[in-house]
Parts: C-alpha cells; structure tokens; sequence
C-alpha cells in the first residue's frame, strides 16, 4: 500500500510524490537483511573465516532486524489495542 501526497494548488509543482508505505519499506528491509546474512552464511559454510569487518556487518545486520521486530511487535501490539475502549485496556 502506497500514499500519494499530492501537490499543492499554489506553485509551479511539476508532479506526484509517492511515499511508500512503512510496512512495504520494512518488508524490503528485511528482505535485504536477509540476503546479507545469507551470503555471509554461504561464505562460513564452505569453511572461509569471515574478516572483523563482516562479522562486525553480521552484528549491525543482526542489530537491525531484532530493532525491526521490535517495532513491528509495538506497532501490532498498539493495533490491537485501538479497537478497546480506555476501560478494556
């Protein structure tokens, strides 16, 4: 799911901006995690020691998912609670 914002009736504004949903931009961004880690697994698998600087991408990789996760979980966790009254909570 997109959103459009369109351009204001005031100006000389040549065209739409359209801001991708956060959900998509989080799929994606997990999605290239996930290819990451899963070319540095490739990598180990066959035996090869990964350098300081991919295991330091693997943490900063690792890091950002758990975050990710996280914030999906609040998001869920609030989304739920919208359709409760203040007493229901």
């Amino acid at each position: 799911m997109t959103r459009k914002i369109l351009p204001s009736k005031r100006g000389n504004v040549s065209g739409v901006t359209v801001v991708p949903a956060v959900e998509a931009l989080t799929s994606d961004a997990k999605a290239i995690i996930g290819q990451q880690l899963a070319l540095l697994r490739a990598k180990s698998d066959k035996g090869v020691t990964l350098s300081d600087k991919e295991t330091r991408q693997i943490t900063s990789y690792l890091d950002s998912l758990v975050r990710l996760l996280r914030e999906e979980r609040e998001a869920a966790k609030q989304e739920d609670l919208q359709g409760y009254t203040m007493e229901e909570r």
